[in-house]
């Protein structure tokens, strides 16, 4: 996942570069999320945004949706760019969101599942028996 640049540089940019990196962060964000559920949450909690059933079948449809939505809104509003910004800064940088994400690693390591045996593997299993 970036990491979201602080509101100094953010400020410093173009207009269109504010826009194109809030969107880029917010693809970014839905494309770190383990689950479509917890996306859900995300957009609904911090966003306010909430769509359909159908459309978080699919991150792709959750991101096209989301950046033409919050693209709409930032060409209407300008502080709504910085606004956003600084909801993806809180919500990346609260330790409580980290198991959320798709690189988190816990101290735990999930316990490892018994491989079953196919065919091929009985067969050969088997041919050594033969030998």
């Amino acid at each position: 996942m970036t990491r979201i640049i602080e509101t100094k540089v953010f400020d410093s940019l173009s207009s269109t570069a504010k826009r194109q990196y809030v969107l880029g962060a917010i693809t970014d964000v839905i494309e770190s999320f383990k689950h479509n559920p917890d996306v859900r949450q995300f957009l609904k909690n911090t966003l306010a945004i909430e769509y359909k059933d159908y459309v978080f079948k699919s991150k792709t449809l959750v991101i096209a949706r989301t950046v033409r939505d919050i693209n709409s809104r930032i060409i209407d509003d300008r502080s709504y760019a910085i606004k956003v910004l600084n909801l993806l800064q809180s919500f990346t940088s609260e330790a409580s969101n980290a198991p959320l994400f798709k690189n988190f690693k816990a101290d735990e390591e999930a316990p490892t599942t018994k491989k079953k045996n196919n065919s091929n593997d009985k067969l050969n299993k088997w041919l050594k028996g033969l030998s």
